[in-house]
């Protein structure tokens, strides 16, 4: 029979308060070696077996704790977390590490480690009803993490636009580009124009363009035709 969740004795609390304190929990998964009492009287020496447990914490109250053994419930509950810690890694932080955040000391980082605070965004989240746990200044300093999510999101959003405009200024600079190749590219052949009717200078264009090789500098006008011709009908060679 799975044991039910028991409340640290040292702080005994009414369901409503759980309910509040366990809103922001987060889990820490171990393995206790659990003696089993019928097998060890029948074997003559102590049998243990490992089994899961779950301590479930509550940011801002140290003293508060919950104790269950891992069921498909808690799994549920807590699915990533669990995974990460059978995967055998380390209990990730998703947030902004206190030791990264200006505001605080080292020292100060350590103190709200102490009562289950790890990151900038869980300190924001602390309710009111634990707030005399951070000590003198825990309101304000509070209010600072909380100013400083809404600045960090702000600039987020301003990064992303600025990245936008930035893509944007580049597809319109390749547009201008292609524009401007396709103007001073020379008219193609066409029903309507033949090639004997371009210049020599837009035969020249025309076969620099099209093959990559420039008509020589004393090519007559006949052998400019007859190349631009022979491009146009799908030849590579030179006549």
């Amino acid at each position: 029979m799975v044991p039910p969740l028991f409340l640290d004795p040292r702080k005994p609390r009414d369901m409503a308060s759980n309910a509040r304190d366990f809103s922001k929990s987060w889990p820490q998964f171990y393995v206790e070696a659990i003696e089993l009492k019928a097998e060890s009287e029948r074997a003559g020496r102590a049998i243990f077996e490992d089994r899961e447990f779950v301590r479930i914490l509550v940011p801002g109250d140290r003293l508060l704790n919950v104790v269950h053994q891992v069921t498909p419930e808690i799994i549920d509950r807590f699915p990533e977390a669990y995974a990460r810690w059978k995967a055998n890694q380390s209990e990730s932080v998703i947030g902004t590490p206190l030791e990264q955040w200006p505001p605080v000391t080292k020292a100060r980082a350590y103190e709200l480690k102490a009562i289950n605070i790890r990151t900038v965004e869980e300190l924001a989240g602390i309710p009111d009803g634990v707030l005399a746990n951070l000590g003198m200044g825990g309101r304000e300093l509070r209010a600072k993490a909380q100013a400083w999510i809404a600045a960090a999101s702000g600039n987020a959003q301003a990064g992303a636009m600025a990245a936008e405009n930035e893509a944007l200024k580049q597809r319109l600079a390749a547009l201008e580009d292609a524009i401007a190749r396709m103007v001073a590219a020379p008219p193609a052949p066409t029903e309507e124009r033949n090639i004997d009717e371009l210049s020599d200078k837009e035969l020249r264009d025309y076969i620099k363009q099209q093959s990559g090789v420039s008509a020589p500098p004393n090519a007559k006008r006949d052998w400019l035709i007859e190349r631009a011709t022979q491009i146009a009908n799908g030849m590579t060679e030179a006549a």
